[in-house]
């Protein structure tokens, strides 16, 4: 028999810190580590201190927030100023509630609202139009068939564009681009 194998594991900080490359260009300190297909970077055998039977794997720009920044107050994430998803730097980094998570998504053009989504048959200026053809209408009666017809959507999608339950957001992304999307 040959000696006992004495597994020691290195402290979760140092092989985080490890897996960080801090000379990108545009100040991100990118993850090098491993990736969920969702883009975020994630660290795998970390101990929590409610189940230290049990590692689990931790998204790695919270493990950043929290060496680097502190705890992460309960109900809130941890959001990139700088939209990329694989960034560590505690920098780009502030916590926020999921409600501000979507409006910092609506307002950087990355969200999936509009026609960012690409399901989409209109683009924010067809909404535009159709609430300022519906408005510029004397007789109401019949417009909105005519609309839907003339941008072929139901006329109950019409109906939720004008009453804007649908593309709230046209003239917030009008002349905007998404750079995230080709």
């Amino acid at each position: 028999m040959g000696r006992p194998i004495i597994i020691t594991r290195e402290p979760v900080e140092q092989r985080f810190w490890r897996r960080v490359n801090k000379s990108a260009t545009n100040g991100c300190w990118l993850w090098t580590g491993a990736v969920y297909p969702n883009g975020y970077g994630h660290l795998g055998g970390v101990y929590e201190e409610r189940d230290i039977r049990k590692p689990v794997s931790r998204y790695a720009h919270r493990l950043s927030y929290e060496f680097c920044v502190g705890k992460i107050p309960a109900g809130l994430q941890v959001l990139h100023r700088c939209d990329v998803r694989h960034c560590v730097n505690p920098k780009h980094l502030f916590v926020g509630t999921q409600k501000d998570n979507v409006q910092d998504a609506i307002s950087k053009c990355r969200a999936t609202v509009c026609s960012n989504n690409a399901m989409a048959k209109l683009t924010e200026a067809d909404a535009i139009q159709i609430r300022k053809e519906y408005e510029a209408a004397t007789i109401k009666r019949g417009v909105r068939a005519a609309l839907s017809r003339v941008f072929r959507v139901s006329h109950i999608t019409i109906t939720r564009i004008i009453k804007r339950e649908r593309w709230k957001y046209a003239e917030h992304f009008i002349g905007k681009s998404n750079p995230h999307q080709p």
